[in-house]
């Protein structure tokens, strides 16, 4: 098992209201059904970076006609800001919450335009790309007859991430031998599909789990009162003779799809591949995530500007 190492802190921006796209996993707050999260220490903040891309004002008129009760509100404005969120160190991160609390915007004379705090009794993660930046969103009313704001001098937040403290590698002959296996404590599977020939391989599995939480989903819902599993599934990769991944496109390329389906206690995982390495499996390989937690992580960005009609 490989355990997490001190980093070095570094730059942390981000922006409120985050627009994100993920994958599932399912989990409570530690600190009690009610009571927010630990906020990340200054090593696990320095993991994420936001910049702002784009700014956009717009206003809105209603129809008295067709809607009556937002055009007695009045002329509606909004000032929307656009970025991207990068994962700088994505080795200990499991996803990024939507959810997004302790929202302020202070424009350049000390006023507040937003705030918000608390947290969400349901947060939703999924697993991010490393490769490339997230598409990231917030959003202030702003009052029309009120005088704009040349630039807003800082905004600031927080949002949810899920990250671990551990990994570890457990591989299983790939293969039906009608037994069940244990991949980690609480976690088994039973093969029951296994080939690989002529280019190509097919693979079938049962899993059977403690608790109400799959650790093989990559999305994770978290609520109050439930518990995420203690070890979740990150990654499945099929091996050959030599150790060698086959189903990662960066190998080599190929073709591959899997697909998991399941519901409480079990679930029923499946995959294919083509590739000119694909009829040699020999191992498959399940790569655990070991003692996943939430975080708060607080984000800053300062100095934007504001557009004027």
């Amino acid at each position: 098992m490989q355990a997490r190492k001190k980093m070095k802190p570094g730059l942390v921006m981000a922006v409120c209201g985050l627009v994100l796209t993920f994958g599932d996993v399912t989990r409570a707050g530690e600190d009690g059904a009610g009571q927010d999260v630990n906020w990340a220490d200054p090593n696990e903040a320095s993991w994420f970076s936001v910049s702002w891309t784009s700014v956009s004002l717009s206003t809105t008129l209603y129809n008295p006609a067709e809607n009556p009760t937002q055009a007695a509100e009045g002329v509606s404005r909004e000032l929307a800001i656009s970025g991207q969120i990068r994962v700088l160190d994505p080795n200990w991160v499991l996803g990024l919450s939507y959810t997004t609390a302790d929202c302020r915007a202070i424009d350049e004379q000390g006023v507040e335009w937003a705030t918000s705090s608390g947290m969400s009794w349901m947060r939703s993660y999924s697993s991010l790309p490393t490769r490339f930046p997230r598409g990231v969103g917030l959003s202030f009313p702003m009052d029309p007859n009120r005088g704009y704001p040349l630039l807003l001098k800082e905004v600031s937040w927080s949002t949810y991430a899920l990250l671990f403290r551990a990994k570890q590698s457990v591989d299983t002959p790939f293969q039906v031998t009608g037994q069940w296996v244990q991949i980690v404590p609480g976690v088994k599977i039973l093969m029951e599909e296994a080939t690989s020939q002529d280019g190509t391989y097919r693979y079938q599995f049962k899993a059977e789990f403690d608790g109400k939480s799959n650790p093989f989903t990559p999305i994770a819902i978290i609520r109050e009162g439930q518990a995420l599993a203690e070890n979740l599934i990150t990654k499945i990769q099929l091996l050959d003779a030599k150790g060698t991944p086959v189903n990662d496109a960066s190998t080599g390329g190929g073709v591959f799809s899997s697909s998991m389906s399941g519901s409480t206690g079990n679930a029923t995982c499946s995959g294919s591949g083509r590739c000119s390495a694909c009829g040699g499996v020999k191992t498959m390989r399940f790569a655990v995530a070991v003692n996943p937690y939430e975080v708060k992580i607080p984000f800053v960005l300062t100095d934007i500007p504001v557009p004027t009609f």
